[in-house]
C-alpha cells in the first residue's frame, strides 16, 4: 500500500516534470522567429514501482511512483532534411549555371542596344561583311566600298578578339569566385569554414550528451549548417551513435566513395581549387577543386597539384550545388557527354578559335585563288600557309598543317600589315575578269565554306558544324537554348526545394497556439500537483495530531 510519503514523492515528481515542461514551452515560445530552430519535447514517462519478491505474489495493489521527464528531444524528419539538401544541392548547382550564362550571354549578344534591328555580334558583323562585298560586287567602280570592308573586317576581328577577351576575364573572375566558396574570404569562411564548424559542434555535442544534457540547440545550429552546405555540394550527413556526423561527398555515397569531408574521427578535410587542372579534350587546363584526403592537420602539401609533369593528388567528384555550377561552366566543353559536357568558357574559346581560324583562312585563300595573293588577315605565331579553296561547292581544306594550327587564333587574329598599311587592298587585289567575280568568290567561301575542326579532339565532331554565318550564330543561340534549359531545371527544383522546406517546417516549426494550449496543461499539471501535496501534508497534520 502506498504511503502518505510515497504520495508526497509522487506529487513532487509532477510537479518537476510539469516545471521542465514550462519551461520548453517558454524555450519554444521565446524561439518561434528563429531561424532554424526546432520545436522541442518534453518524453514524459511514467515511474512504475519495483514491486521486488512481491512482483510474483501481489498481496496489495501497487501504485506507481509518478513521471519522469528526463529527456527533451527535437520534432524533426531526418528523411525530410535528406530530402531537402539533395534538392537544394540541385537547385543552387542549376541556378549558379543560370546566372554565369546570363553574364557570358552578354558577351556574345546579337541584340542592339541603339533600338534598330541590326545585330550586333559576331552572326550580325559577318552579315555586315557579306552584305558590303555584295554591293561591291554590284557596284565595282566604288572608291568607298573596299574601305568600308575593310571596316568591317577590322570590326569582326575586334568583336573576335573581344569576346575572346571578355571570356578568359570571366574566367579569371569565376575561379576567383569560386575560391572564396571554398576558402572563404574576410568576410566568411567558405565551405572549409562551415566544416570545421561542424566539427566543432560535433564536440560540442559529444560533451554534451555524455554528460547527460540535451544538446537540441547545438543541433539545430549544426543542422544550418549541413542545409548551407547542401547549397555548395552534393553532401551526405550520417548521424553516428554518439551525436557526432560525418559528412561525405554524396556524389558515391551509396558506395561509400564519395569523398569524406568530415570522418568519423571528426577530422575535417578541407577543399582547394586549382585552375591548373588537368587539360581536357579541348587542351585547355580544367579547373579543378583539390581535398585533403588523409593528413589530419590539413597541411596544403596534400592537395592535388600539377607537379610540371602531370597531375598528382585527388580531386573531388562534385555532382551537385553552386561548386558544381562553377565547374559546369568553366569547364564546359560542349561534347554533351561526362561530368561538364554542357556549354561553358572551354566550347566557347574553342568555338571562338575554330571561328577566327577558318574566317581568315577563308579569306586568305578566296585572296590567293582570285586576288593577286596578298594576304588579308593573319593569327596566331608566324605565318600561316595559304590554304586552297577548290571550288564553290565548300570549304575542304579540314586538315591544316599541325605546325600553323592555332590554338589562340581568337585573340590574335589582326589585318595583314599589307591591308592595315593600304585602305584600297580589296579593291586593287583581284585578278581577273572582273571585280565582280572576285568579289563574288568572297560571297561564295563566307556564305558556303565549312568550318575547319582544326585538331582531332574527340568531342569536336559533336559541335555544331555549318557555314561560317551559320557558325557564328550558334554562340549565341547555344547559349540561349542552354540557359533556357538551366532556368527550367532551377525553376523546377527551387518548387521541389520550397515544398520540402514547408513540409519540414509543418513539422518543427513552433505553433504559438500550440504551445499556448500546452502552457495552460502544464499550468495546471503544476497546479494541480502542488494541490495534491497541499493535501499529503494536511494528512500528516492530521495524523500527527492524533498520534499526540
Amino acid at each position: 500500500m502506498a504511503s502518505l510519503n510515497t504520495g508526497l514523492n509522487t506529487a513532487l515528481s509532477g510537479l518537476s516534470a510539469s516545471q521542465t515542461a514550462l519551461g520548453v514551452t517558454a524555450h519554444n515560445i521565446s524561439n518561434a522567429a528563429t531561424a532554424g530552430y526546432s520545436r522541442q519535447m518534453v518524453d514524459l514517462q511514467s515511474v512504475n514501482v519495483n514491486t521486488g519478491k512481491y512482483q510474483w505474489e501481489p498481496v496489495v495493489p501497487f501504485v506507481g511512483n509518478g513521471v519522469n521527464s528526463n529527456k527533451i528531444t527535437q520534432a524533426r524528419d531526418g528523411f525530410l532534411d535528406v530530402r531537402y539538401r539533395t534538392s537544394n544541392a540541385q537547385y543552387s548547382d542549376y541556378e549558379q549555371r543560370q546566372n554565369d550564362l546570363g553574364q557570358v550571354e552578354d558577351i556574345f549578344n546579337e541584340v542592339s542596344t541603339s533600338g534598330n534591328d541590326v545585330l550586333q555580334g559576331l552572326s550580325g558583323q559577318l552579315n555586315t561583311l557579306v552584305n558590303d562585298i555584295g554591293s561591291y560586287q554590284s557596284s565595282p567602280a566604288s572608291d568607298s566600298l573596299p574601305v568600308t570592308i575593310k571596316t568591317d573586317a577590322s570590326n569582326l576581328v575586334t568583336k573576335i578578339k573581344t569576346a575572346y577577351s571578355s571570356l578568359t576575364t570571366f574566367e579569371s573572375q569565376e575561379q576567383s569566385a569560386l575560391n572564396v566558396v571554398v576558402s572563404g574570404d574576410t568576410q566568411s569562411g567558405g565551405i572549409n569554414g562551415i566544416l570545421k564548424n561542424i566539427s566543432a559542434l560535433n564536440t560540442q555535442i559529444v560533451g554534451m550528451e555524455v554528460s547527460g544534457q540535451p544538446a537540441n540547440d547545438l543541433r539545430d545550429q549544426r543542422n544550418d549548417l549541413l542545409d548551407q552546405l547542401s547549397g555548395y555540394l552534393d553532401i551526405s550527413a550520417t548521424e553516428q551513435p554518439d551525436g557526432s556526423v560525418t559528412v561525405q561527398m554524396d556524389s558515391d555515397a551509396a558506395n561509400h566513395t564519395g569523398a569524406m569531408l568530415v570522418d568519423g574521427s571528426n577530422v575535417v578535410h578541407t577543399l582547394k581549387v586549382a585552375t591548373d587542372g588537368p587539360a581536357d579534350a579541348s587542351g585547355f587546363p580544367a579547373t579543378a577543386v583539390t581535398w585533403d584526403a588523409s593528413d589530419p592537420n590539413n597541411q596544403s602539401t596534400t592537395y592535388a597539384t600539377n607537379t610540371g609533369t602531370g597531375w598528382n593528388g585527388n580531386t573531388v567528384s562534385v555532382g551537385g550545388g553552386s561548386v558544381n555550377g562553377y565547374l559546369a561552366i568553366l569547364n564546359g566543353d560542349g561534347s554533351g557527354t561526362g561530368s561538364y559536357g554542357d556549354v561553358g568558357v572551354h566550347y566557347l574559346k574553342e568555338h571562338l578559335n575554330d571561328f577566327a581560324q577558318s574566317f581568315a583562312d577563308i579569306m586568305n585563300s578566296v585572296s590567293a585563288s582570285s586576288g593577286n595573293g596578298a594576304q588579308l588577315l593573319t593569327y596566331g605565331s608566324g605565318t600561316p600557309p595559304t590554304p586552297t579553296y577548290p571550288d564553290t561547292t565548300g570549304w575542304t581544306n579540314t586538315t591544316a598543317p599541325a605546325a600553323y594550327v592555332s590554338t589562340d587564333a581568337a585573340s590574335t587574329i589582326s589585318l595583314s600589315n599589307a591591308w592595315n598599311g593600304d585602305d584600297t587592298l580589296f579593291g586593287g587585289n583581284y585578278t581577273g575578269t572582273s571585280v565582280g567575280t572576285y568579289a563574288q568568290a568572297f560571297l561564295n567561301a563566307l556564305g558556303g565554306a565549312q568550318v575547319s575542326a582544326y585538331d582531332t579532339s574527340a568531342h569536336k565532331t559533336l559541335y555544331t558544324d555549318g557555314t561560317l554565318t551559320s557558325y557564328a550564330a550558334t554562340f549565341s543561340n547555344k547559349i540561349a537554348n542552354v540557359i533556357n534549359d538551366d532556368t527550367t531545371m532551377a525553376s523546377n527544383y527551387k518548387i521541389q526545394t520550397t515544398d520540402l522546406d514547408t513540409q519540414r517546417q509543418s513539422v518543427s516549426s513552433v505553433s504559438i497556439d500550440e504551445e499556448t494550449v500546452n502552457l495552460m496543461k502544464f499550468q495546471q499539471m503544476y497546479g494541480a500537483s502542488a494541490r495534491v501535496i497541499t493535501t499529503i501534508n494536511d494528512m500528516m497534520g492530521s495524523l500527527l495530531s492524533m498520534a499526540q
